[in-house]
């Protein structure tokens, strides 16, 4: 007695597949063959695409290519290293080509990817960057103050003399998010950082905005970045050259982590912040001076404004502030197979302390595996297979 007739499903349909494999899967179904594994008729992308209304219509009539108008690295810390064959793709894809002007906008570990696409040499500067991340020690004996000197020296290594030419780059501007905690003048002291924090948590459940009233958002950005930012609420100072690099640092200043930073030339009294308390993915709409798309990659589906709506599972990005987005995401199990079952977080700093090449040998790993998403979305990009599969935010 024959076995049941497979279904067009469970052989990939036998007029779809080529004549060997359908030659094969013909044994498999009479018995005469070891059962294969499936044959795939298709490599399913590693990557999801998502996008906000205008910004679906404008995709499938131009694509993506030359299109973006802002592309938003968040403050998403050492997880931006499942970024790196992302940026890679950006850079090498040539996705910046300088047709028009290119905003890049961010916080934290955002904001240090965005000086090195828009140095000199970013491929070469992108590449420094990671390696310099991963490398950073830190042990038990550091402090707040050790913590921040080590960042600040890095930074410095990197990017110290190239100031002038990254703020003059012929087609990419700078916005970069800090939060500035109201009321502390010159005072960094750790009870007055949990005295912000502290407020801020209060107030965040009631409304988005609420938690301005403990820190305010304060965005350095280039001269000419015009009306990009005119829905961000805050304070806004340009970019200069000997600020550049102070704004780069407070803005990935963790709270309680990191002694912050104060007296930045030409901002406002105070200390300042990690720049995700007010703008973690994206918190407002980034307006366009022309038709085209703002660009987001993360390393999960769900996205939030602030650092503080991660804990408050009704609290997501709406209206307008999707409305020109498009957002790209891995599959979950890219994620899951990644050393850990997750993405690198500032974690493993304390979990793998005693393990410090441990926790380098992970975040490498991270990094070769985030290659294969460059290359995908590159592949997606080419074939039409982007637009094909992005979805509507739901």
């Amino acid at each position: 007695m024959l076995p049941d007739v497979p279904s067009a499903v469970e052989l990939g349909s036998l007029e779809s597949l080529d004549r060997r494999h359908a030659g094969r899967a013909a044994l498999c179904w009479l018995g005469f063959a070891p059962v294969a594994p499936p044959v795939k008729l298709r490599m399913m992308s590693q990557l999801r695409y998502r996008a906000g209304p205008r910004a679906l219509g404008h995709l499938r009539r131009f694509g993506l290519r030359g299109q973006v108008r802002v592309f938003v690295a968040p403050a998403t810390g050492p997880k931006w290293l499942a970024a790196y064959g992302f940026d890679r793709a950006l850079i090498d894809g040539n996705l910046f080509d300088g047709s028009v002007p290119t905003l890049l906008a961010g916080a934290s570990a955002g904001a240090w990817r965005s000086l090195s696409f828009a140095s000199p040499e970013p491929a070469a500067m992108h590449r420094a960057l990671m390696e310099a991340y991963c490398v950073q020690e830190f042990s038990r004996a550091d402090t707040p103050a050790t913590v921040r000197s080590a960042f600040e020296e890095m930074l410095a290594k990197l990017f110290a003399g190239s100031e002038q030419r990254i703020l003059a780059h012929p087609s990419l501007r700078l916005a970069i998010h800090t939060a500035r905690a109201r009321g502390s003048g010159g005072r960094a002291s750790t009870r007055w950082h949990l005295a912000s924090l502290s407020l801020a948590a209060l107030l965040n459940p009631w409304s988005p905005r609420a938690q301005q009233a403990a820190l305010e958002r304060v965005t350095f950005h280039s001269r000419e970045v015009g009306a990009a930012l005119v829905e961000h609420r805050g304070r806004r100072v340009e970019l200069l050259p000997t600020n550049l690099l102070p704004a780069a640092l407070a803005s990935a200043t963790v709270p309680l982590a990191m002694e912050p930073i104060g007296d930045i030339p030409g901002a406002p009294d105070g200390i300042f912040l990690d720049g995700g308390m007010t703008d973690y993915h994206v918190a407002e709409r980034y307006v366009h001076a022309r038709p085209g798309v703002t660009l987001l990659f993360t390393h999960q589906r769900r996205l939030f404004g602030r650092w503080l709506d991660q804990y408050l599972p009704w609290r997501n990005p709406r209206g307008g502030v999707l409305e020109d987005l498009v957002h790209v995401y891995p599959a979950p199990d890219f994620v899951a197979s990644l050393p850990g079952g997750s993405v690198p977080t500032r974690h493993d700093y304390r979990e793998l302390v005693d393990l410090p090449g441990e926790r380098v040998r992970r975040w490498k790993t991270a990094v070769l595996e985030s290659e294969r998403l460059g290359e995908c979305f590159l592949r997606d990009l080419e074939s039409g297979r982007l637009i094909d599969s992005v979805e509507p935010f739901s």
